[in-house]
């Protein structure tokens, strides 16, 4: 058993983690759970405000149906997990966020100084 967490830990922690976030949200009222994910959001407010946290905690707190994910995500993960191993899957899965962040809010950023989006845009959750 310990093997196979050790083959799968990457993938075996972001299902464990991402359930737990999917049940924090379910057992929150609503408007705590939204108060929680606009928080957790990685727009451009919270990026300014506290990136680590809100990049960490944006990777595990579903915005949708808390449950609907586990099935593909654990498809996903333990598919790429076996593929490439823990460490570049752990590497491949914080690049692909912090880059996909980067990219995304950059361009919100961008278009909102240049006029074509309202600075509202800036709290979005994302």
């Amino acid at each position: 058993m310990r093997l196979l967490f050790s083959r799968y830990a990457v993938a075996a922690t972001y299902l464990v983690l991402f359930a737990l976030g999917g049940l924090t949200i379910a057992v929150l009222s609503p408007h705590q759970s939204s108060a929680l994910l606009h928080w957790a959001s990685t727009n451009l407010t919270g990026l300014a405000h506290h990136p680590v946290p809100a990049l960490v905690l944006s990777a595990f707190l579903p915005s949708g149906p808390p449950f609907a994910w586990l099935v593909p995500i654990a498809l996903v993960m333990f598919g790429a997990n076996r593929a490439v191993g823990t460490a570049r899957l752990a590497l491949i899965c914080a690049a692909g966020h912090l880059i996909g962040t980067g990219v995304s809010e950059g361009i919100v950023a961008y278009r909102i100084d240049h006029g074509s989006l309202p600075p509202a845009w800036a709290h979005i959750s994302d």
